[in-house]
């Protein structure tokens, strides 16, 4: 095995500590980063339309997605395992003028937020690391007020390169845990939490920070065909049904 060694884990206490290692230099490792964060906003904007109310971002990081939409939202809210990311997250938002409320919690309990209380979730980059999928899904769905929607930014498992770096057991997991998904798999999973999948596509992700150097430009030419398979990324718009009357 080369390429990435995952980082050994048996449970939320290990992710943790993970993120709170990395969380000092962690940063964009994908490419240019001013243009890449510009790109998946317009996605997020995209998938939320339309705008407005409370926002929580679940796994937050340091909280570039979060402070980019602030000026599409009343308020913001967020959440991470990682108390250390929280802090990148704090500073972040004290460099664009805007506060948020920031605590430790699971994706998949979301325990610190009350049901019904959120207009729009954000999960970018986060959900492949999920200790369990469908748990952190029903979640959403309990924080979502009816008609809320979630907008979630995923690695795709039908990409080319992953398919790859299997066959050539070339590690591209970050955690021992990470698992990716493809399109019909997240639509099952979203389904069964109760939430309604509006639309799925995909996005270009090409992850140059975990390929060999000269594998990224050659992907990153073939992720523009618009092929599922070569785009690299994987994301869907999904609300809260409104009650029958």
């Amino acid at each position: 095995m080369y390429g990435l060694r995952a980082h050994p884990v048996d449970d939320h206490g290990d992710v943790a500590a993970f993120f709170n290692d990395i969380a000092a230099t962690y940063g964009e490792t994908h490419g240019a980063a001013d243009a890449l964060l510009a790109y998946r906003v317009g996605v997020l904007r995209q998938l939320l339309a339309p705008t407005g109310g409370r926002l929580l971002e679940v796994g937050c990081g340091a909280g570039i997605h979060l402070a980019a939409l602030a000026p599409d939202y009343d308020s913001l809210v967020a959440v991470d395992v990682s108390s250390a990311m929280l802090e990148r997250t704090q500073a972040t938002l004290a460099r664009a003028g805007r506060q948020a409320t920031l605590t430790v919690d699971q994706a998949e309990t979301l325990a610190t937020i009350e049901s019904g209380s959120v207009d729009a979730v954000i999960v970018v980059g986060v959900y492949e690391h999920l200790l369990d999928k469908t748990a952190a899904l029903r979640a959403i769905h309990r924080v979502l007020r009816p008609g809320g929607a979630l907008a979630l930014m995923t690695p795709d498992a039908r990409f080319l390169w992953y398919r790859i770096a299997r066959r050539a057991h070339f590690g591209f997991h970050r955690l021992s845990t990470d698992s990716l998904v493809s399109a019909d798999q997240l639509a099952r999973q979203a389904d069964g939490a109760g939430l309604e999948v509006q639309r799925a596509s995909t996005w270009s992700f090409v992850p140059a920070g975990d390929m060999p150097r000269f594998v990224a430009p050659l992907f990153a030419a073939l992720s523009r065909s618009g092929r599922p398979s070569l785009c690299g990324g994987l994301s869907i718009r999904a609300i809260k049904p409104v009650p029958a009357p």
